[in-house]
């Protein structure tokens, strides 16, 4: 949690945006990521007086209150940056028989396609990502399973992702979350 940040109004001593990844650029701040925290704390040199980007994991976010709505609205945000990571690793390339192929939906919905039409000793010719090839249908029944072991090892990252940002209760109980994405073992067959 140590990139996110919330944008704070010291005259009110509140958040008044939702917790999010340090954005690259801001009003007329060009890349933020590179000022160190003293001075994203304090806008006033950016002609920002009353402003400032804390990180969440700073003591100091204590100090402030938040709207009613804001907690759960920053846990939904980081549930939707949690779920786009889950949608990025379905979107990799994995290996099966040493063939490139996707766990995308197109893919699954072919070869299932596919394996209701084939005889049980006919082959076909598959296009995997880069190159044709002839499979059976035992390489679909395999390829679908391989794929969908593959997908549901990223559902399960995202519930225990979701399941770690549940529980939180305040803005400091952000500080302490690990949401580190783990990619499942691209498996290859």
């Amino acid at each position: 949690m140590n990139d996110y940040y919330v944008l704070v109004d010291y005259e009110l001593n509140k958040i008044i945006n939702v917790l999010n990844p340090l954005q690259e650029n801001w009003s007329n701040i060009n890349g933020l990521k590179n000022y160190p925290d003293e001075e994203l704390e304090n806008l006033s040199w950016a002609g920002h007086p009353n402003l400032g980007w804390i990180r969440i994991t700073s003591p100091n976010i204590s100090n402030f209150t938040y709207d009613e709505g804001w907690l759960e609205t920053s846990k939904n945000n980081l549930k939707k940056i949690v779920k786009d990571k889950r949608e990025f690793a379905l979107g990799k390339e994995l290996l099966f028989k040493g063939k490139k192929i996707k766990a995308d939906e197109k893919t699954k919905t072919e070869l299932s396609l596919k394996l209701l039409t084939i005889g049980e000793n006919d082959s076909i010719s598959w296009k995997f990502i880069t190159e044709f090839h002839q499979i059976t249908k035992q390489d679909i029944n395999d390829m679908l399973k391989f794929i969908g072991e593959y997908t549901q090892q990223c559902y399960d990252e995202e519930m225990r992702l979701y399941g770690v940002i549940d529980p939180v209760l305040t803005a400091e109980d952000f500080s302490t979350l690990d949401l580190t994405y783990t990619d499942p073992e691209i498996l290859t067959v």
